[in-house]
C-alpha cells in the first residue's frame, strides 16, 4: 500500500503527536522543527514565517533577555520582524556581530565539522582543528559523532549564495535602524575554544563600551 503524503498541517500535527507527548514538548513546536528540517536538509533557508514562528516563541520565553541568535535574522523581512518583536517585547537589540571570512576557508572549515548527537552534550569538533577521539567518538561522552545533513560541499555553497542574496541585506536592514555592527575574525591562526571565545569578547566589549 502506497502512503499517501501529508497533504495540511492537520495531518502533520497526527503525524508528530505522538513524537511530541514522548518528547515533552508542544506539538506545534514539532511540527514546525519538521518542518524547518525539510529546507535545511536540502542546504536552504527555512522560509520566514517558519523561522520567525520558531524565533518568536523563544524570545518571549525569555523576555527578550540575555540572548544570543546566532544565524538570526538571515532575510530582511526577519530582520523587520526581529525589530517589531523586540519593541512588543519592550527590550533592545544590543549588537549585531558579523563574522569575517572567505567562501573558500567557510568550506573547508564546515565540511570538517562534526557534532554530538547526544541531545544533553551536542559537543561540536572538527576534523583537523578540534578532533574527535581516534575512533570518532565524542570527548566528553563516548557518543559516536556525526556530520550534519546539511555540511556538504554542496548545500554549503548554496547556503553562501543565499547568505550574499538575503543575509547581507538583513544586515543592512538592522544597520539602518540604528542598531550597532561589528566584524569578528573568522579565520582564526590558533582555532580553540578560548581564541574563539576571546575574539569574540574582545570586539563585543570595545562595540558595548563606545
Amino acid at each position: 500500500m502506497e502512503g499517501r503524503p501529508l497533504r495540511a498541517d492537520t495531518d502533520i500535527h497526527q503525524a508528530l503527536a505522538a513524537a511530541a507527548s514522548r518528547a515533552g514538548l508542544p506539538v506545534d513546536a514539532v511540527v514546525l522543527g519538521f518542518k524547518a528540517t525539510q529546507y535545511v536538509d536540502r542546504g536552504l533557508f527555512v522560509p520566514d514565517d517558519i523561522t520567525n514562528a520558531l524565533l518568536a516563541a523563544a524570545f518571549r520565553g525569555a523576555k527578550g533577555k540575555g540572548l544570543v541568535l546566532d544565524g538570526y535574522p538571515r532575510t530582511p523581512e526577519q530582520s523587520d520582524f526581529l525589530l517589531a518583536l523586540a519593541k512588543d517585547c519592550d527590550t533592545n537589540i544590543d549588537l549585531v556581530l558579523i563574522v569575517d571570512n572567505e567562501d573558500e576557508a567557510i568550506v573547508k572549515r564546515t565540511i570538517g565539522r562534526r557534532v554530538c548527537p547526544n541531545k544533553t552534550c551536542a559537543k561540536v569538533f572538527h576534523l583537523e582543528f578540534k578532533p574527535p577521539t581516534a575512533d570518532g567518538k565524542c570527548t566528553a561522552c563516548g557518543t559516536p559523532v556525526v556530520q550534519r545533513s546539511d555540511d556538504t560541499e554542496e548545500k554549503i555553497r548554496t547556503r553562501l549564495a543565499e547568505f550574499q542574496s538575503k543575509a547581507l541585506p538583513a544586515i543592512q536592514r538592522l544597520a539602518a535602524a540604528g542598531i550597532r555592527t561589528a566584524n569578528v575574525p573568522g579565520n582564526l591562526p590558533v582555532f580553540t575554544d578560548e581564541a574563539v571565545r576571546e575574539s569574540v569578547l574582545s570586539v563585543v566589549r570595545a562595540a558595548l563600551a563606545e
